[in-house]
This record gives C-alpha cells, structure tokens and sequence, in this order.
C-alpha cells in the first residue's frame, strides 16, 4: 500500500523493513512524501487525512506517534527555516489529544530558536 502512495523503491525494501523502523517508518516517510508535495496547509492536512490516517489504520501504527516523529524531525532539522516549521505547525492540527500539545510546543520551541520568526508563530 504504501508504494501505492507514491513511497520510492529506495525508502525501504521487504529486505530492511523491520531494520528500518517498520510501518512506523513506512508511514512517517508517507508523511514526508505528501506533505512536501503540498503548496498549502489545507492541501497538505487534506491528503495527509486521506491517504496516512488509513494507512496507519491499516498497519496498526499510531498516527499521533508518526506525526509527532515527523514533526520532530522536521523541527530539529530545519531550526532556522520558518517555511518549514510553517509545515510543522500545519501537521500539529492533525493530531489529537495530548499529542496535538506536545507537537505544538516542539514547533513553539523551534520558533522560538529561529533567527527568522515566523509570523504565524510569534
């Protein structure tokens, strides 16, 4: 399913699945994949529900916990980058409960060490 989704043949392979990380894995990647390919938050939250959501369903994967490694990522990665903590932002909206907090203050936090402040996020 997830090469259904657009996933390259270089992500992972039957071969490295589990050393990879699994579903977990397979769908963070997703998550990387679509939401780079989106020109706007609603685009990006839109086939983020569509295609992740099921496919987490699908392979049992927390989708809160896939979210929140991504943001992670995403945050640790690019401190410096208001676009992509933007994006960081946009992905916290999907999550729900106590996840939905914790993801929006690893990007607060980002924020916060980023020379460029993002408006929507000072």
């Amino acid at each position: 399913q997830a090469r259904g989704l657009g996933l390259p043949n270089h992500t992972a392979s039957l071969r490295t699945y589990s050393d990879c990380g699994g579903s977990d894995f397979l769908a963070k990647e997703l998550v990387r994949l679509l939401s780079s390919r989106c020109s706007s938050d609603a685009e990006r939250e839109a086939k983020i529900v569509e295609n992740i959501q099921p496919f987490c369903r699908q392979s049992g994967t927390d989708f809160n916990a896939v979210l929140a490694m991504y943001t992670k990522e995403l945050c640790d990665g690019n401190r410096n980058n208001p676009k992509v903590l933007l994006e960081a932002a946009s992905l916290s909206r999907l999550c729900t409960g106590s996840a939905r907090c914790d993801v929006a203050l690893k990007v607060l936090r980002a924020a916060l060490l980023c020379n460029e402040q993002p408006p929507a996020l000072s």
